[in-house]
């Protein structure tokens, strides 16, 4: 081996990595870092690929920019591919995100947030001589078997490096079910029952394996998360788990059912045609690498919501418990968003029959038992009263880069009816509290929901939600709810499209008219 580590990071950290290598070479440590150790013979992409798959150790710099590089990821990615140990040195205080928290999702990473950079740098020496010496060990001590290896590694010294401890708690109940699950099919051990006016589902908390559930219990999709146009069968992913049971996300990315990535960082696959799967189709989430956790929670509905109506109808899904790092509190977070979020949606009128988390078995399960109890006793609904009276007519649903143009329609409908009561965000939300559930309590509170289609605000997320929760609304509800009006040419999908909507394309001034004295009738109606 030419060189021990493979240094990873952005030219914005450069000073940074220079100093790290200058540290690490002073202790006899080799590196590999670009651009000192590309030769001019060297072309293409081979020499990077090459000088990674010849380290034992990946330091990555870890900092804004690294996160927000592609070249970074790729070499992350090709680390994990080929088992190397990744050390993140943060050197910024962020937390990863995107496709970066996926891959250090179960790393320790070393803060070197505060000066002087130098300690930093001495303990990152520690860190790698601990890994080294464990190789070395192994290496000349051919009777240990690769389970013993791996029971014996370096955790326990890297823990006091670190400054990272786990609290040891008895674990009999969180044992059984790990011994019980390991590679078996789906064990639930708690429900919540969710009620809206119309429909009933159950959310689920499962443990086991994803892939294999019992035939009467396939559900309509697996929502799986991947760097964008990256299908590789990293170690460890549930892509690599598919892979194991002859299903290739590649391949399926091939040839797709709907291809709804540009406004929903999405794609559906086609049916797999395979009784014994337990999924009939995947949803492939795939969001920009700047997307942080509490996004991804939001999007997996956003993504889910095109197919419930149509021809693709999604009414039971499964979906991972993604973690966002390596500790507990991350994980549990994300239990607690993924839950909060299917309540919200499902109690108003989102049709799911059933959505299971589902997490592999863990030492500390017990602790995400108790969170899903008492989410569970947090959120016990009832179906909700139907509502009979309004607080407002409309509630208006926009792109902020499209205010003018709503501006002038607003201005149209008071000219015709200066009573009307409007909903607008500027005008009327209080900033102090709690704005996404403020948004959701008055679409509930309006009669209608006049959403304006255009191309910025098919980009935004805030809309996209809006448009969904009021779809929910316009689906429970004996009277139309929504009341599109097309305002500039977009790509819109298959479920906006289906409900009819004001053509007033592009921007057109007398549509416009017509709209507002159509939409007061009906108000009036």
């Amino acid at each position: 081996m030419a060189h021990d580590v493979f240094i990873s990071y952005s030219q914005q950290d450069e000073t940074v990595a220079n100093a790290i290598v200058a540290g690490l070479e002073s202790e006899g440590i080799r590196c590999w870092i670009t651009p000192r150790d590309v030769t001019p013979s060297d072309t293409g992409s081979n020499v990077i690929i090459n000088a990674i798959t010849g380290a034992q150790i990946m330091v990555i710099i870890l900092s804004e920019k690294s996160n927000q590089s592609k070249q970074v990821l790729r070499e992350v990615e090709r680390a994990v591919d080929n088992g190397l140990i990744l050390i993140p040195f943060r050197v910024e205080d962020m937390q990863p995100f995107g496709a970066m928290a996926y891959f250090l999702s179960s790393e320790h990473w070393l803060d070197a947030m505060t000066p002087p950079l130098e300690q930093h740098i001495q303990k990152l020496i520690n860190i790698i001589r601990v890994y080294q010496d464990e190789e070395d060990k192994y290496v000349h001590t051919p009777e240990h078997s690769e389970k013993q290896k791996m029971k014996a590694g370096p955790k326990k010294g890297l823990r006091n490096i670190f400054g990272l401890h786990k609290k040891e708690t008895p674990q009999e109940t969180t044992n059984q079910i790990h011994q019980e699950n390991i590679g078996e099919q789906l064990k639930v051990i708690e429900t919540i029952q969710v009620k809206s006016s119309k429909s009933q589902g159950v959310i689920r908390f499962c443990v086991g394996d994803l892939t294999k559930v019992c035939p009467d219990e396939r559900v309509d999709v697996l929502t799986l998360w991947s760097v964008r146009d990256s299908y590789l069968p990293l170690p460890g992913s549930l892509i690599k788990q598919l892979d194991k049971i002859g299903i290739s996300v590649e391949a399926l990315a091939m040839d797709k059912e709907v291809d709804l990535r540009q406004a929903f960082s999405c794609w559906l696959s086609r049916e797999i045609k395979n009784p014994n799967i337990a999924f009939k189709r995947i949803l492939c989430y795939e969001p920009e690498e700047s997307a942080k956790a509490a996004e991804l929670v939001g999007d997996i509905f956003r993504s889910i919501a095109p197919f419930i109506g149509g021809s693709h109808p999604i009414r039971t899904v499964s979906t991972p418990l993604l973690a966002s790092g390596q500790l507990m509190k991350n994980k549990k977070v994300m239990l607690q968003q993924l839950v909060e979020a299917a309540v919200h949606w499902m109690s108003s009128g989102f049709p799911l029959d059933c959505f299971n988390i589902v997490t592999l078995p863990d030492k500390r399960l017990d602790e995400l038992i108790q969170l899903f109890s008492d989410l569970k006793n947090q959120y016990t609904y009832k179906a909700p009263q139907k509502q009979d009276q309004f607080s407002y007519d409309f509630f208006i649903s926009y792109s902020h880069q499209d205010a003018r143009e709503v501006n002038t329609f607003m201005d149209i409908l008071q000219s015709q009816d200066e009573d009307l009561r409007i909903f607008i965000d500027k005008n009327n939300l209080n900033p102090g509290a709690a704005w996404q559930q403020e948004i959701f309590e008055a679409i509930d509170d309006c009669q209608k929901v006049a959403t304006f289609y255009s191309p910025t605000y098919l980009d935004s997320k805030v809309c996209l939600e809006e448009f969904n929760i009021a779809l929910c609304r316009h689906r429970e509800s004996d009277q139309p709810v929504l009341t599109p009006i097309y305002l500039y040419s977009a790509q819109l999908p298959t479920y906006m499209r289906m409900i009819q909507f004001f053509d007033c394309r592009e921007f057109n001034q007398n549509k416009l008219q017509n709209a507002a004295r159509d939409l007061i009738t009906r108000i009036n109606e």
